[in-house]
């Protein structure tokens, strides 16, 4: 018979059991919860800032369309397919809605980045849970959501990588979903996925190769699915085995001979890699690309890396020395684990040997993969332990896991919550990079009210965002020279889209002073132009930055002042 329920507590003859208040469903949906409401506060604060940058706007003339040219690459029918030789149109078409109904601003850029960023952390403990426990999943979640080059990178899209990170989540899921269900839908579910993260960007393929190798841990469960539907199975791998072969014949090797990137040093590459990994994970490496100053924090994340990694070779040595007499049979936690740490691997070991992997982009194809064989390690090297002579009890052993992980994960979230506060410092001090200059909205501002026929951008990037944010009415008289002005013969070059887009009406040409320019030589390039033709060299006017640094210089083309509408 059953002893009678009294509010919380169950009373028992002779015993008296304390009420259980919190369960651990109820913790781990708690740290979640605050986890996710972490990374919105911290990417939605100060949505307008920093200004929009180039990377993250590359995509909206395709995806408001294509009034210009710029950043189309190639057309199917008319319709924009590949924004650039490696980046697919993908994030354009999500985005054609959004900016139909709403128009294009930076709540209407930024704020679907950060939804699609919270399906990412939300994939991260569907992965983590066919793995770990309940909680040791929702402290996963809590080092992901609240690490600063996740938060600050898919806010800004730097790279862009939103949809990268998503595509790769979810097809790291999907494929741990088809070895445990052997449902051929989950196989769809992965070509799918991999399928748009490869026609989202061509290095896509570092992880579609690493996950690949990865998967022969798991050659047992794809042969029984393979017996089960046969060619219902073998059918969607083909057909991505096939888009990655194309992929690479028509995009990746031209790629690789128009940048000269066959030639590896290899221990200087590897260092840079290294260096670059630390810098990225800490929060430095995009602050300094935003921010005017380092912060030179120091490289918890890599150190926790490193120190991950050697506990995980130790603890597959001391297993290996524990059955080298008997084969040892792994469960599915532990390939899942492998998974993780081969994934992550072979992943850095491509970037390493591709000289134009440089940013911290690039380095965001490991993400979450680093913190996923963290909490690896800490399992591992905790449960075989005993095999050095310690003689734990079970409760011990489970005593020294919940310590490590605890430790582990207490140091990487106040490490990582202290870079958060800093970059929310750095908002509220309103000192940017020029690139990056929230001033960007008032040049938008003034040029857009010019009666011109024409708006040339002549230093990098700054087209991308005047088109972004310009009337629609007005976007087909946006014009890109930089491309060509930074090319060998830049003069002729510059007097050529002269003659071609400008001659006969009236114009204004928009470039950084030389103090701040993008490109060095533009601007000296621009007078010399300007002398060319005997136009004005006195810019029409000067737009500056909260400091009052001069940031922006327009220079009309007619005889007198461009008129306002």
């Amino acid at each position: 018979m059953m002893a009678p329920r009294v509010g919380l507590a169950t009373l028992v003859p002779g015993r008296v059991l304390a009420p259980r208040l919190v369960t651990t469903t109820t913790l781990s949906r708690a740290i979640v919860g605050v986890s996710v409401a972490w990374f919105v506060w911290s990417a939605a604060r100060y949505l307008a800032l920093p200004g929009l940058s180039y990377d993250e706007v590359l995509f909206v003339n395709a995806a408001i369309g294509s009034p210009t040219d710029s950043f189309i690459a190639w057309r199917v029918l008319g319709v924009p397919v590949m924004l650039m030789s490696y980046i697919g149109a993908l994030k354009a078409y999500l985005y054609l809605p959004i900016f139909g109904l709403f128009g294009v601003s930076p709540t209407t850029i930024r704020l679907p980045a950060i939804g699609l960023s919270v399906i990412s952390i939300l994939l991260v403990w569907a992965i983590a849970r066919t793995t770990f426990g309940r909680l040791t999943s929702a402290l996963l979640v809590a080092v992901v959501a609240l690490d600063p080059a996740f938060i600050f990178m898919t806010k800004l899209d730097f790279g862009p990588v939103v949809l990268m990170l998503l595509l790769k989540l979810l097809s790291t899921w999907a494929f741990l979903k088809l070895v445990l269900t052997q449902r051929v839908a989950y196989a769809w579910l992965l070509v799918g996925a991999s399928g748009l993260g490869l026609f989202d960007k061509l290095n896509f393929i570092w992880f579609i190769s690493s996950l690949a190798i990865a998967a022969l841990l798991f050659r047992g469960e794809l042969l029984a699915t393979w017996a089960r539907y046969g060619w219902q199975f073998l059918a969607p791998l083909g057909m991505l085995l096939g888009a990655v072969g194309v992929s690479m014949v028509e995009l990746g090797l031209p790629q690789l001979r128009a940048t000269s990137s066959w030639g590896v040093d290899l221990p200087a590459r590897l260092v840079f890699a290294a260096q670059l990994y630390a810098s990225t994970f800490n929060g430095d490496e995009v602050y300094k690309w935003v921010f005017p100053a380092s912060p030179n924090a120091w490289p918890v994340a890599a150190i926790v890396t490193l120190l991950c990694l050697a506990a995980i070779v130790a603890a597959e040595a001391v297993a290996a020395w524990r059955t080298r007499r008997a084969p040892r049979n792994q469960d599915f936690a532990d390939r899942a684990g492998w998974l993780y740490v081969i994934v992550f691997g072979l992943t850095f070991v491509q970037i390493v040997v591709t000289n134009k992997a440089d940013g911290p982009h690039h380095m965001m194809l490991l993400f979450p993969f680093q913190d996923l064989l963290a909490f690896v390690a800490i399992g591992r090297s905790t449960r075989d332990c005993r095999a050095v002579g310690w003689r734990y009890a079970q409760r011990a052993r489970r005593l020294s896991r919940r310590v490590a992980l605890t430790g582990v994960v207490a140091v990487l979230c106040t490490t990582e919550a202290g870079a958060d506060l800093q970059y929310a410092r750095a908002f509220e001090a309103d000192r940017f990079e020029p690139a990056w200059s929230p001033a960007i909205y008032d040049l938008a501002a003034y040029v857009d009210r010019q009666d011109v026929d024409v708006v040339a951008s002549v230093d990098w990037g700054l087209n991308n965002q005047l088109l972004a944010l310009a009337r629609p009415e007005a976007r087909a008289r946006y014009v890109d020279f930089w491309g060509e002005v930074e090319r060998p013969g830049g003069l002729s070059k510059l007097e050529a889209l002269y003659m071609q887009t400008v001659q006969g009406g009236r114009a204004l040409l928009v470039a950084h002073p030389a103090a701040v320019e993008i490109r060095p030589g533009t601007h000296k390039l621009l007078l010399d132009f300007l002398h060319s033709i005997a136009a004005n060299t006195t810019p029409q006017a000067v737009l500056a930055d909260a400091e009052g640094q001069p940031l922006y210089e327009v220079y009309v083309l007619d005889d007198g002042a461009a008129s306002e509408r």
